[in-house]
């Protein structure tokens, strides 16, 4: 994954790869899937990966992953609409 392109963009082309392999007989657990998709982030995510990774007492799901994922990512874009809000009325 890369710096720059939307996560939804990048979850989306890692959602069809495994598809793919899936349809090739590739067999990977759930939790398998989650770690690599956390592993492939960009570097930017690192936080974000040492927070979903530790401290957890139960196996991760690849849906929790992808959950936090979009979270992190509508949040990110409400920072940037109020922020451009405040400098609207400060203009």
């Amino acid at each position: 994954m890369v710096e720059g392109k939307s996560i939804e963009d990048q979850t989306d082309e890692f959602n069809k790869i495994t598809d793919d392999l899936e349809n090739v007989d590739v067999k990977m657990e759930e939790e398998d899937q989650a770690v690599i998709l956390l592993s492939a982030l960009p570097k930017s995510y690192e936080h974000f990966v040492g927070a979903m990774l530790y401290g957890r007492e139960q196996s991760l799901t690849l849906e929790e992953v992808q959950e936090a994922l979009n979270s992190k990512e509508l949040k990110k874009k409400f920072e940037v609409i109020e922020e451009s809000d405040r400098e609207g009325l400060v203009a």
